[in-house]
């Protein structure tokens, strides 16, 4: 400790605000659910995906098939 003198409380602050640092983010990305400013915006999300599942249940179906996968079972 004599070597370092008045570093070692700067190192041990810089390590400390890492440390808490890297202990915020883990509490963040543990629960990414809810209504916070950088939460998943979850409500927007499904909205957008029950849209696309209704525009595609609408869509009818086409029956046309490509020429080269049509077979020809005359026998």
């Amino acid at each position: 400790m004599e070597t370092l003198g008045w570093w070692t409380g700067l190192i041990t602050a810089f390590v400390g605000f890492t440390v808490f640092g890297i202990e915020a983010i883990g509490l963040e990305i543990e629960n990414p659910f809810g209504y916070d400013a950088n939460d998943l915006p979850l409500d927007a999300i499904c909205e957008t995906m029950k849209r696309n599942i209704d525009d595609l249940i609408t869509l009818t179906p086409n029956a046309r098939s490509h020429p080269g996968n049509l077979t020809d079972d005359k026998s």
